[in-house]
């Protein structure tokens, strides 16, 4: 819910109350680091499916299909309680998802790929690569993401992470976030807010809390 600071960042410089939350004290770190020191953002470490703040928010949102990470549709549950723990009743929860007949399509017919990204200041230049297994009938996908930084012919770093993710279908979180009571407003296919359908790539869902 929080990560580096691609969305969270833009919030707090534009003066918003911004909490975040991950996993990763390096990320948090990385966050920190962006922050002018005329905005303090409150940052935890912790668990999204247990973590307390101690207060509620009038929004919660997970960007970048972060939810897709958390593998089990269980594990998917408590981090859904835990969000309704947290927010005030009738606010908002935003989320996206990949949308899984789109995504599986495009990983059998591209299951690896490579892009060469270069430094702003053209010194360098950044090759991310990866490789995905066939999606399993249950919707999990896991591979490998390898990343490197060039200088003309040499390599500077060269790091190798693992991927696993879950491709959830509309149904089913549909049935988890009505069990943890929460109901869709909006549910859009795309970030122009297109209305979603069977074709669309994302599933960006848009909650409110009416417990």
């Amino acid at each position: 819910m929080c990560g580096s600071g691609r969305i969270g960042l833009p919030l707090v410089e534009a003066g918003h109350d911004y909490t975040g939350l991950d996993y990763s004290a390096k990320l948090l770190e990385r966050f920190r680091a962006k922050v002018s020191t005329a905005h303090s953002p409150m940052l935890i470490e912790g668990d999204a499916r247990r973590f307390q703040c101690g207060k509620r928010f009038d929004l919660i949102f997970i960007g970048f299909h972060s939810l897709s990470e958390v593998v089990d549709n269980q594990d998917k549950r408590q981090v859904l309680i835990q969000i309704a723990n947290h927010l005030e009743t009738g606010s908002a929860f935003i989320f996206s998802l990949q949308n899984p007949d789109t995504r599986m399509r495009s990983i059998r017919e591209s299951p690896s790929g490579k892009r060469v990204i270069p430094f702003p200041d053209g010194t360098k230049e950044l090759e991310f690569s990866y490789v995905l297994e066939s999606p399993k009938n249950n919707g999990e996908v896991v591979g490998v993401q390898r990343y490197a930084i060039l200088a003309g012919d040499r390599v500077i770093d060269r790091r190798e992470l693992p991927i696993h993710f879950h491709l959830i279908g509309k149904k089913d979180i549909e049935t988890i976030l009505a069990d943890t009571g929460f109901r869709i407003e909006n549910l859009f296919g795309d970030y122009d807010g297109s209305d979603w359908h069977t074709d669309s790539p994302f599933m960006i869902i848009d909650c409110r809390l009416d417990l």
